[in-house]
C-alpha cells in the first residue's frame, strides 16, 4: 500500500467517525456520506480506472452541499479530496 493509499484509508475512517456524529434524524445525509465513503473504499480495493475521476468531483460537490451544516464532515471530506487530487482522481 502507498502512501496516498494509506492517507486515504486514514481519512476516510476519519469521515466514518465524523458520519456517526450527524444527528440520527437526518437519515438523507448520513446515507449520502455512508454511500459517498462505501464508494472511496471500492477505490482503494481496485485498480484505477477511467471512471474514477469522477469520485473526486463527487468528493467536492459532497464539500459544497455539507459545508454550512457539518462543518466537521467537510473538513474530512476536503482532506479526502485533497488526497484523490495527489493520486491524480
Amino acid at each position: 500500500m502507498d502512501q496516498h493509499d494509506e492517507r486515504l484509508r486514514e481519512a476516510i475512517e476519519r469521515l466514518r467517525a465524523e458520519i456517526g456524529t450527524i444527528d440520527p434524524a437526518d437519515t438523507r445525509s448520513r446515507e449520502r456520506l455512508r454511500d459517498l465513503a462505501n464508494e472511496l473504499e471500492r477505490q482503494l480495493a481496485s485498480p484505477v480506472d477511467e471512471g474514477d475521476e469522477d469520485l473526486g468531483e463527487r468528493v467536492r460537490d459532497a464539500v459544497e452541499r455539507f459545508e454550512a451544516e457539518h462543518p466537521r464532515v467537510t473538513e474530512a471530506l476536503n482532506q479526502i479530496s485533497v488526497i484523490l487530487g495527489n493520486m491524480g482522481l
